[in-house]
């Protein structure tokens, strides 16, 4: 068995890879969203929206997480909308 101490390193050492794909991923919302504005196209689009789940949780291995994975993929849709949003509404 691990010791604590190196099991929280490496659950450190994936937050900040996380931190990283998180921020890259929010920086393409705003490419996005000015395409959205320029098209005159919804914020908000359940299609897609279902295709995205479905498309990654094709990527998970461990179906016992499928539905916390759901949760996951749907918060960063939801952050993605809000800055969205925020960026619309500002140009």
């Amino acid at each position: 068995m691990n010791d604590i101490k190196d099991i929280r390193e490496k659950i450190n050492e994936i937050d900040s890879e996380l931190t990283k794909l998180y921020e890259k991923r929010m920086d393409l919302v705003k490419d996005v969203a000015e395409y959205k504005k320029l098209n005159n196209k919804p914020i908000y689009n359940p299609d897609r929206e279902a295709e995205v789940i479905s498309q990654n949780l094709k990527f998970l291995s461990n179906q016992d997480l499928a539905d916390y994975y759901k949760e996951f993929i749907q918060l960063l849709m939801d952050q993605s909308k809000e800055i969205q949003e925020q960026l619309i509404q500002e140009s």
